[in-house]
């Protein structure tokens, strides 16, 4: 299916109209396709993720910093003199702070190159993080939640006059907000990559049944595009 575009000839338009909305409008009525639709055009018109790029990459070396803090900082500065001060266990919840401020800074650092790049690949690969974030942070946060419930990170269970209690709760907090951060911002951009002009939903069809969906290359004006069907 070829895409036609609408042209309004210059000889069409006088002097008097010449001004800069004229033009404007002009120009835009010639980059847009007839008949392409809000889903196709999707991504075009939606903002790149740097700013979304950049929250995610705070919170995740927040989280992680916290999380360096609780298992290896605090107990070496609290207890100098004692050979068994770092301890990686249900206190700290296996150090999953650690991990999760790590997955954040990959997801946010693909989110700020997507929008660098501002290649449909790159936004492609920040929506398969942003799938895995989500994945990842809720097993995370489910399992916090579950010391707390289980009794693993009471008060009592950390040595008596420390910090580490106050910044294993810090910990939990920044991962639930690391999991609000994903789930936003996979809401704004799933219609666009994966049903819009990315089409990763189909993408991945293709990828994982081979056998019920096969992909014929269009050439059209020397541009060669996918189309799955």
């Amino acid at each position: 299916m070829s895409i036609q575009y609408t042209y309004r000839q210059l000889d069409e338009v006088s002097v008097d109209d010449l001004n800069p909305s004229t033009v404007s409008e002009i120009y835009h009525s010639r980059v847009q396709p007839e008949g392409s639709t809000d889903g196709e055009n999707a991504l075009a018109q939606m903002k790149w993720p740097r700013v979304v790029g950049i929250v995610q990459i705070i919170n995740g070396f927040i989280t992680g910093f916290l999380g360096v803090a609780e298992v290896f900082l605090i107990p070496i500065l609290e207890d100098i003199r004692s050979s068994n001060t770092i301890v990686i266990g249900k206190r700290n919840c296996y150090m999953a702070g650690i991990f999760a401020g790590i997955m954040m800074l990959i997801t946010g650092s693909t989110a700020v190159r997507s929008s660098i790049s501002q290649r449909g690949s790159t936004i492609q690969r920040y929506m398969i993080l942003l799938i895995l974030s989500i994945a990842m942070y809720t097993a995370f946060s489910g399992f916090l939640i579950s010391g707390y419930i289980k009794g693993w990170t009471e008060k009592d269970k950390f040595p008596e006059g420390s910090s580490l209690y106050e910044v294993h709760i810090f910990v939990t907090a920044s991962t639930l907000l690391g999991l609000m951060f994903v789930v936003a911002a996979f809401i704004q951009y799933f219609q666009a990559v994966c049903f819009g002009e990315i089409q990763l939903f189909k993408r991945a069809l293709v990828c994982c049944l081979p056998c019920l969906f096969k992909v014929k290359n269009n050439v059209n004006e020397g541009n060669i595009s996918n189309i799955v069907v």
